[in-house]
């Protein structure tokens, strides 16, 4: 398998991660204590290192825009053996109105084993603030 498409690959979905985060997300990990989101790209799962299975849908998105990426390259999804995204995330760093904005300090991780070979990319800590609409209410 081409290493320089996977790292290209592997770096990408480390930067894309919590851009992709669509509101419904935010709304329901803003509901969370602070921690770690673990992400099996694959499946589309995400698992919160505290609370356990969380239903977030950038997990498909995600695979979605893989898929697509590894047939332009020629490279069958089930070549890999895992894709994990590992975020860790603080929202108690900047004060705030939490009922109207909430910042939040990520960090990502992002791992993909391929052919016995083990492609890691991480990025440095990203400060994004979410503003709640007020019709999301409790998910």
């Amino acid at each position: 398998m081409r290493r320089k498409v996977l790292n290209d690959l592997i770096n990408a979905i480390a930067d894309m991660i919590v851009p992709w985060l669509p509101a419904h997300d935010l709304e329901r990990i803003v509901v969370l204590p602070d921690g770690t989101i673990e992400f099996d790209v694959i499946t589309g799962s995400a698992t919160h290192d505290a609370v356990g299975p969380i239903e977030l849908n950038v997990g498909r998105n995600l695979l979605g825009w893989l898929e697509s990426r590894l047939a332009e390259k020629g490279i069958p999804l089930h070549a890999l053996a895992a894709i994990t995204i590992s975020v860790s995330y603080r929202t108690d760093r900047i004060a705030a109105n939490r009922e109207k904005i909430v910042p939040f300090d990520w960090k990502s991780r992002c791992r993909i084993l391929a052919e016995g070979r083990e492609y890691v990319s991480r990025t440095v800590e990203k400060r994004t603030w979410y503003t709640r609409a007020a019709t999301f209410g409790a998910i």
